[in-house]
């Protein structure tokens, strides 16, 4: 599994657009603007977290949990910011 970052989310956009598509499509330039469209036509999306080595998912009876309960891992990447940001996580359509 891999993770998109913003800068790599954007070049992805752009090249589906310019490259792959035929000039009449137009596609969103950055993930954002594809979830507004999203949002708007109905299309939500839940983003779970899992652990990083994928022994669970943070989803109803682990949903509160901080640690993998295996492994003792956080799930939240350590850095100086105070935001929260989960290590791995995937999405779903429900």
């Amino acid at each position: 599994m891999f993770t998109l970052t913003n800068t790599t989310d954007f070049l992805c956009c752009r090249l589906l657009g310019e490259f792959l598509l035929p000039p009449s499509n137009v596609l969103p330039r950055a993930f954002l603007d594809l979830h507004a469209i999203m949002k708007d036509i109905g299309m939500e999306y839940q983003a779970i977290h899992a652990c990083p080595n994928d022994y669970i998912i943070y989803y109803k009876e682990h949903a509160s949990k901080d640690k993998s309960p295996k492994r003792n891992e956080s799930r939240y990447q350590t850095d100086k910011v105070t935001k929260r940001v989960p290590q791995k996580f995937f999405i779903i359509f429900p």
